[in-house]
């Protein structure tokens, strides 16, 4: 992850669909999160579950593949 100093966060990873837990916990607010499917034989965008997401998790649909990376952005 990286924070700036006006407080904004990203924070990224990879692994499986389900239940994300974030790096660290966002203070105020998680304004969006995107989910992508890594397969070797596609590039498909996986929806993620929670619109906002939460402070300190997301929940990401399975796809074909299963294995996902994310973005979160948030303050």
């Amino acid at each position: 992850y990286v924070k700036f100093s006006n407080g904004l966060i990203l924070q990224w990873g990879y692994g499986t669909a389900g239940i994300i837990t974030y790096p660290i916990q966002f203070t105020e607010i998680a304004y969006t999160a995107f989910a992508c499917d890594i397969a070797e034989s596609n590039n498909n965008i996986v929806s993620v579950a929670t619109n906002p997401p939460e402070i300190n998790q997301i929940v990401v649909r399975p796809s074909a593949a299963k294995t996902i990376t994310w973005l979160v952005i948030g303050k």
